[in-house]
């Protein structure tokens, strides 16, 4: 079992006393193993530092857009498009 199945188990109505012990052993589980969650968990510090480059990157983006013929011939609807699809890959 993992975290999503406890939680959704932890919103039955009524339990019995194996889905109480089903979860029970759960979160025993769960807390052996918090440890390995932790090295995914970001900090404020890289955060920042992740906000700063992708600030940096659609700077640089516009101006290679505004410096593009290609881009300036497109609708502003196109454009808005193409702004949102790199948005996504960002």
């Amino acid at each position: 079992m993992n975290s999503v199945n406890f939680h959704l188990m932890a919103q039955y109505r009524y339990h019995t006393e194996a889905t109480l012990k089903y979860m029970e052993n759960n979160v025993e589980e769960i807390h052996c193993h918090k440890d390995d969650f932790s090295r995914f968990h970001a900090s404020t510090s890289t955060k920042k530092v992740s906000e700063s480059l992708k600030k940096q990157l659609a700077f640089d983006t516009h101006k290679e857009r505004a410096r593009d013929p290609a881009w300036n011939d497109l609708s502003a609807a196109r454009q808005r498009n193409r702004v949102d699809e790199n948005q996504k890959q960002i």
